[in-house]
């Protein structure tokens, strides 16, 4: 009976370092897959992080094309009234210098 028990116990060491083994076998080869999807996500993130800020780059210069060309425009319309409104202004100037010119005034 003594020895029956001796064998039990052994054997269940030997099922236990068994058991143990596999196990981590197991962990190692769990750990070794999740490396790999990590490394998966990863570059999959870079290239989804690099799409989307190509994206917004464009996005921003396209913006920022459309308020230069609208500031242009509007700065322009700004000039335009400004060098008219001067024009007006030296009409009266401009016909008494040609005047004087033309009749020989001083």
């Amino acid at each position: 009976m003594t020895e029956e028990i001796i064998n039990a116990i052994t054997e269940a060491e030997s099922e236990a370092v068994r058991i143990g083994d596999r196990a981590r076998e197991e962990a190692a080869a769990i750990l070794s897959r999740a490396e790999v999807r990590a490394a998966e996500i990863e570059k999959s993130s870079e290239e989804v992080c690099r799409a989307y800020r190509d994206t917004q780059r464009k996005a921003a210069e396209a913006e920022a094309e459309k308020a230069y060309r609208s500031a242009l425009t509007e700065k322009g319309e700004d000039a335009r009234r400004y060098a008219d409104r001067l024009l007006e202004s030296t009409g009266d100037f401009v016909g008494k210098i040609v005047g004087r010119i033309v009749r020989g005034d001083r």
